[in-house]
């Protein structure tokens, strides 16, 4: 790009011949360019928001000194489909405002994560152990030492891990009937990421193993948002009692 390129090229936003459609050639109802433009706002404001999404169930736990009702299993597994979905997407070379969302929700379930062992067994050669292998493997796989079929697998498998990770928290919230300490803010969030990310993905990222992983996270977030505002938080409200 030249020194006289239009910002919102640079940014993103268009590309150049989008740029000349619109506004040179005063095309305002290019629909492909407006689906394009749409999606990249889309992509933006949902990292925007990924950068404080996990903040409410982190203020929670710290609040509250205790992480009853979270399954370490639904954050564990969700950090391994983290770390497989930010390198397979940089390794495609996919636009940042399709996937970026991905990296700061890792740092934060990593947070969580080590918050749940401070509260429970407290810092631990497991926890060490969960660092170094997880971001080490990121490492590794960002830097191409992991072949491409193999990633395209791994990727595929993220759906499954996705799913593992929300249906045993699902499970334990229909049973007790209660949410616990989950963050309701949080999941909506989530939630509406995922929907959010179906249009973009179908608009940018032609990769039907990532658009199912959104359809999937979109109905497992929405299930266990569902739950939230139908149970709450109603072993504590006991416990209060």
């Amino acid at each position: 790009m030249s020194a006289t390129t239009p910002l919102v090229v640079k940014l993103g936003l268009f590309t150049e011949k989008c740029y000349t459609s619109i506004f040179h050639n005063f095309n305002f109802l290019d629909g492909a360019c407006l689906k394009i433009f749409i999606s990249k706002l889309l992509g933006f404001a949902i990292i925007g928001g990924a950068l404080l999404v996990k903040v409410p169930q982190i203020l929670k736990i710290l609040q509250a000194r205790s992480v009853e009702g979270l399954q370490l299993s639904m954050f564990l597994l969700e950090l391994i489909g983290y770390v497989i979905s930010l390198a397979y997407n940089y390794l495609k070379g996919f636009p940042f405002s399709t996937y970026g969302e991905v990296s700061f929700i890792l740092i934060q379930n990593y947070i969580i994560i080590a918050l749940m062992y401070a509260f429970t067994s407290g810092v631990s050669l497991q926890l060490i152990g969960i660092t170094v292998g997880l971001f080490g493997s990121l490492a590794a796989m960002c830097v191409g030492y992991v072949p491409m079929t193999v990633m395209e697998q791994l990727q595929a498998l993220t759906i499954v891990i996705f799913a593992a990770s929300k249906i045993p928290q699902a499970y334990t919230n229909w049973k007790t009937k209660s949410t616990g300490k989950l963050a309701l803010i949080t999941f909506l969030l989530n939630f509406a990421g995922s929907v959010a990310r179906i249009f973009t993905t179908i608009q940018e990222v032609n990769d039907p193993i990532v658009l199912a992983g959104y359809i999937s996270g979109a109905v497992l977030n929405g299930l266990i948002l569902a739950q939230i505002l139908i149970y709450g938080d109603r072993a504590g409200a006991k416990k209060k009692d």
